[in-house]
């Protein structure tokens, strides 16, 4: 006795933790158990059997809802919506047993769709357009219908409420408002996606490295083009003070001396602590030396400058959009595009 005791509190307890911290696991088989029924009906009502009808409806309405997490938009748009349908074609009062039947259940299972739906929908001010008022879809509904029994369309809008009082709107056709309604909010949920994927894909583009990549392009094309001109080390280094000013340059003298302290013994070029701000300063003091690479100043101030923005949002931890890391990426690209055309004499 003890021992059984013991066996049910064990299960007792075990459901209660399925119920309350593992609740997809119920609605998982349940649906499973649905399902299965549900495939045995249908086979039973194909072969002829008896009292089926009945069982099939009841299952079509139990039939995996939208409740767990794991069943998103597609689900509905592919799955619930077709099983919706499914379940109005046969309770639709049109057909036999219309007094025993009720087709308005598709309407609350519909509500229930648009409920879930509606509470993981946000407020998103680029999703705003035109609205379509709510009398003009029932003008719309209305004309339609009088259309098929060759009437003239509504003169005025004060027509249309008398006329839907004469002639309620069908279940089937509140079903397809719904309807319309529960595939708008799907889609909506499905872009909602694919603004989050986007922007995962911005996170996962590094600029760090097309940032670095360019400024060591850069540095070797300015090292090599002030060779040319001042000839000596104690040249270049007067005209890039000059250039940099003293606090430009003071600025560069004391990273180097960080590096050089941390590694001793190790052999440091300045030009190596100019950054990519500096060497555009560079660039552009000795324009006439470097017009011959990159041919138009506006173009590759243009293009330095927006590195320099977006690389400064990102060393301060600021979102950057897609758009953005991808025309920075692309900026990179073109700026040592010409100096390799530059380089091999393809100018």
């Amino acid at each position: 006795m003890i021992i059984l005791l013991i066996v049910l509190l064990t299960i007792t307890a075990f459901l209660l933790v399925l119920r309350f911290i593992q609740p997809e696991l119920i609605y998982g088989l349940r649906r499973g158990l649905v399902m299965v029924s549900t495939n045995k009906a249908f086979i039973d009502k194909i072969a002829g059997r008896s009292n089926v009808e009945d069982v099939f409806r009841q299952l079509l309405m139990r039939e995996a809802r939208y409740e767990t997490r794991t069943y998103d938009e597609i689900f509905i748009l592919q799955d619930r919506i077709v099983k919706i349908s499914e379940l109005y074609r046969l309770l639709d009062l049109r057909r036999r047993l219309a007094k025993e039947q009720k087709p308005q259940v598709c309407i609350v299972e519909l509500g229930g769709l648009l409920s879930n739906l509606g509470r993981r929908t946000e407020a998103n001010p680029e999703h705003n357009s035109p609205v379509i008022k709510a009398g003009a879809l029932l003008e719309y509904i209305g004309n339609g219908v009088r259309a098929s029994q060759d009437e003239v369309p509504f003169e005025g809008e004060e027509e249309i409420d008398e006329w839907f009082i004469d002639n309620p709107i069908s279940i089937e056709q509140v079903i397809e408002l719904m309807i319309a309604a529960v595939v708008g909010l799907a889609h909506r949920q499905q872009a909602a996606k694919a603004d989050v994927l986007d922007m995962r894909r911005a996170e996962s583009l590094d600029l760090w490295p097309e940032i670095k990549k360019l400024e060591k392009r850069l540095r070797l094309l300015v090292r090599f083009q002030l060779q040319e001109k001042y000839k000596t080390e104690d040249a270049i280094y007067s005209r890039v003070r000059e250039s940099l000013g003293d606090q430009g340059y003071q600025e560069c003298l004391r990273n180097m001396e960080k590096v050089r302290t941390q590694a001793p013994g190790v052999a440091l070029d300045f030009l190596e602590f100019v950054y990519l701000g500096q060497l555009e300063t560079l660039i552009f003091k000795e324009w006439e030396t470097f017009r011959a690479v990159f041919k138009e100043k506006g173009w590759l101030k243009e293009k330095i400058e927006k590195i320099i923005q977006v690389r400064n949002e990102e060393a301060h931890s600021r979102h950057i959009s897609n758009d953005d890391k991808k025309v920075v990426i692309g900026h990179c690209s073109e700026i040592r595009k010409r100096i390799e055309n530059f380089e091999s004499g393809d100018v």
